[in-house]
């Protein structure tokens, strides 16, 4: 993640958090998930209250 991005980033995550959200994140690179870009991109799930864990 860019780091112009990240601030903002965490700032969102810790604002889920506050709600009651869980969030797992993962960095994973586009083309290897079938785009045509060599990139890397973020992905993020947030759940409400719960308390098992999320594998991505």
């Amino acid at each position: 993640m860019c780091q112009k991005i990240k601030p903002l980033f965490l700032e969102w995550v810790d604002y889920l958090s506050s709600l009651g959200y869980k969030s797992f994140c993962n960095a994973m690179n586009m083309k290897d998930y079938g785009i045509p870009q060599n990139r890397k991109g973020v992905f993020m799930a947030s759940v409400l209250d719960v308390d098992a864990s999320f594998e991505l």
